[in-house]
């Protein structure tokens, strides 16, 4: 969907840039101006300055600069139409767009957001109104997800079979070429397109907004050969090193608490969520990354690490505490009894006896 200039301008001139840039930088004033340390990079000296004039920001040390837009794209790493969302949904603004569906008009990310989230919710459906799909409903059920859990994460199930999706993605008149680029689909040698995710549970991965930008599938049977789990590759609108799992659905939480609990794994995240632990984000089959902990900072300085305790957690911890330290936050370490996991801990002992190991950190 494309927002059309006249909106664009009405959202941006209904704020203070001041405003917006002091949830994320401590500013004071001097003169006409405000300054304060430079997010973008590390400074001891201020050289940040934002003009509520001109309603624009500048750093003389790294010379970042731009609109009220441009701070948020830059600062956590998001598309120049989820900036413009954001600052509406915060306003009150109801945004209408115009309604050229899939056509040349649109920028490439929104072509490829709308694909993700219309494949999104054909996953979602295969789950909870297929008959097919029972075989992943039952998957969930067993590991003690609600099924209003299952709809607030989006979860879904992949036909078993190689041109179910494509048949959905022509019927869609979605250019099967942009769905290539998702990886959603792969081609044969022989030219032919076909299911990446066939037999499947899916986990979508959100933008910080709550955009579909990726998908992670899970093999349920015994004859996939495949590995445990396949996920998009990345593209202009999913870089793996600079997306949490579960942060749309927690930054509130985590700002209310002043915390963030980061965990490895969907299903851990999911379960303790369910369970009412909702500061707690993943990272997801990568180690932390800088950009993770920038991202992050934006929302707490206070975190608690719970990974596995086998060796490769232990290792992934210490990465992780290298680079939060870098980014001054506080960080703590939490573990559980051996041979539990965060997910069959909080389904075990609740929520209770999971906030008393995470003040005991």
């Amino acid at each position: 969907m494309r927002i059309p200039e006249s909106k664009i301008e009405e959202i941006r001139n209904s704020i203070s840039i001041v405003d917006v840039i002091s949830e994320y930088v401590q500013l004071r004033k001097r003169g006409k101006n405000y300054i304060g340390l430079c997010p973008f990079h590390s400074e001891k000296t201020p050289s940040f300055t934002v003009t509520e004039e001109k309603q624009i920001f500048h750093c003389f040390g790294c010379h970042a600069g731009g609109n009220v837009y441009k701070f948020l794209m830059d600062y956590k790493k998001i598309s120049f139409v989820e900036a413009v969302q954001e600052i509406a949904e915060q306003q009150g603004i109801e945004i209408n767009y115009d309604d050229e569906g899939f056509n040349e008009k649109q920028s490439e990310q929104e072509i490829l957001y709308d694909i993700n989230t219309e494949v999104a919710r054909y996953f979602s459906n295969n789950l909870l109104h297929d008959a097919e799909g029972e075989i992943a409903r039952t998957y969930f059920q067993k590991r003690n997800l609600k099924i209003q859990t299952m709809r607030s994460f989006g979860l879904g199930y992949a036909h078993n079979g190689y041109e179910n999706l494509v048949n959905f993605l022509k019927e869609k008149n979605i250019d099967l070429e942009k769905a290539l680029q998702l990886g959603l689909i792969g081609r044969n040698n022989d030219g032919r397109v076909y299911d990446k995710q066939a037999g499947r549970i899916i986990f979508p991965i959100f933008s910080p907004n709550g955009r579909v930008v990726a998908f992670a599938g899970r093999k349920l049977r015994e004859d996939d050969s495949g590995g445990k789990y396949i996920n998009s590759p990345e593209s202009i609108i999913y870089i793996k090193g600079r997306i949490f799992y579960g942060l749309s659905h927690a930054k509130d939480d985590i700002r209310k608490l002043d915390k963030a609990i980061i965990v490895e794994g969907y299903m851990d995240l999911i379960s303790l969520y369910q369970a009412g632990v909702k500061n707690v984000v993943a990272v997801s089959g990568t180690a932390l990354t800088d950009d993770q902990a920038q991202l992050l900072s934006r929302y707490t300085k206070n975190v608690v690490l719970l990974f596995d305790a086998d060796a490769a957690g232990i290792k992934a911890s210490m990465r992780s505490i290298e680079i939060l330290l870098k980014r001054d936050f506080d960080v703590k370490i939490s573990t559980l009894p051996k041979g539990e996991d965060p997910d069959s801990y909080v389904t075990k002992f609740g929520k209770e006896a999971f906030d008393e190991i995470i003040k005991t950190s």
